[in-house]
């Protein structure tokens, strides 16, 4: 099934193409089609016109069909294709109605150039409990790492 939709991303649209190299960024339209049943957190992954070899000094900006910048992350093509030596861009599909279509707008670029700038991550760590990984202040994962008590009195 998620096989049907990652296929659904049709049209990899190359919009733009700065020459200039300080400038240099490629941006791609995605769109997105839920198929026949209700998405909901579905990870979703898309080939990129970007040299695999390339990732370590780029970055990427996804932003939904409303504007808002969505996480994503730039990869090496997985093992069963690793002969192609492009990049695979990574994210998570929030939420799409069945027989519904969306689109992202995938802006790919050198590090350090500059314009919106997506929150760095950072770590928060709250001793004895649990360490946070956020997103500018948004918490992204967390780790609980609390010593487990095996007291019947305080199990519950």
């Amino acid at each position: 099934m998620l096989k049907h939709l990652v296929m659904a991303i049709l049209g990899l649209a190359l919009i733009a193409v700065s020459n200039s190299r300080a400038e240099a960024a490629t941006k791609i339209r995605l769109k997105v089609e839920a198929g026949e049943v209700d998405r909901r957190q579905t990870p979703l992954v898309s080939g990129v016109p970007l040299p695999a070899s390339q990732i370590v000094n780029s970055e990427v900006i996804l932003t939904d069909a409303e504007g808002k910048i969505v996480a994503a992350q730039l990869a090496p093509s997985r093992l069963l294709n690793s002969r192609n030596v492009y990049a695979e861009m990574h994210w998570v599909l929030p939420e799409l109605k069945a027989g519904e279509s969306t689109h992202f707008i995938a802006t790919i670029r050198d590090r350090g150039t500059g314009g919106d700038q997506v929150a760095e991550l950072s770590w928060k760590d709250t001793p004895g409990r649990h360490a946070d990984i956020l997103r500018g202040d948004r918490p992204v994962v967390r780790y609980m790492y609390k010593a487990y008590e095996n007291d019947p009195a305080k199990r519950d």
